[in-house]
């Protein structure tokens, strides 16, 4: 997931903008369904399209980018992933590949490490990391955390449902809400609070 984030990053941000502009203008166009809602004694018309449409391409780019991309004819970058590429069965084979990765490395313009516990701790991550330095690419090596993609896949979600969440609590006329009613308001205000704290946790965790 890290890798995805870390190649994948600048289409998904393109594809989720191009989604949100288009979503809004169908919008704007009442080419969409929205829901009346009150904001105090004002009246709207509320929906979760941008919302869930921008959030949904981004993080389907995300993760499929590569994939629609060479069903177009297009390819990213060689990409060398050593515990991919690199047998993790056959003893020989194994020792092979590990001999092989200075001619790997003397052919690559970046190394990306990702950086978790086991990152100094794997004896040829540190190989790798000591013969990118030895050739003298230091400028070259990009540290990107292993929990970084997933926290913000989680901290977006969050935000997503509370977003929808409080715009479902504010669907129907300024005397009357209708999921309210439907729940009952400690239900939802239970709801509400324990998603906030939620969130606050995976924030500063």
């Amino acid at each position: 997931m890290a890798l995805c984030y870390y190649f994948h990053i600048v289409p998904a941000f393109v594809v989720s903008l191009v989604v949100h502009l288009l979503l809004f203008v169908l919008v704007l166009a009442d080419k969409l369904p929205l829901s009346p809602a009150y904001y105090g004694s004002r009246p709207y018309y509320v929906g979760c399209w941008c919302t869930v449409g921008g959030w949904s391409a981004f993080w389907l780019t995300l993760f499929l980018w590569a994939e629609v991309a060479a069903t177009f004819g297009r390819s990213g970058p060689i990409i060398f992933v050593d515990k991919v590429c690199i047998d993790q069965v056959n003893i020989d084979r194994k020792v092979q590949g590990i001999l092989a990765i200075p001619a790997w490395l003397a052919c690559s313009g970046t190394l990306v490490a990702i950086f978790s516990d086991e990152l100094l701790v794997r004896l040829w991550t540190c190989f790798e990391l000591c013969t990118f330095v030895a050739l003298g690419r230091t400028d070259k090596i990009r540290v990107e955390p292993a929990l970084g993609p997933s926290a913000s896949f989680l901290v977006s979600m969050c935000v997503l449902l509370l977003g929808m969440w409080s715009q479902l609590l504010a669907m129907g006329d300024s005397s009357e809400k209708e999921l309210q009613s439907a729940l009952g308001r400690e239900f939802t205000m239970t709801v509400d609070i324990l998603g906030r704290l939620a969130m606050s946790l995976l924030i500063f965790e």
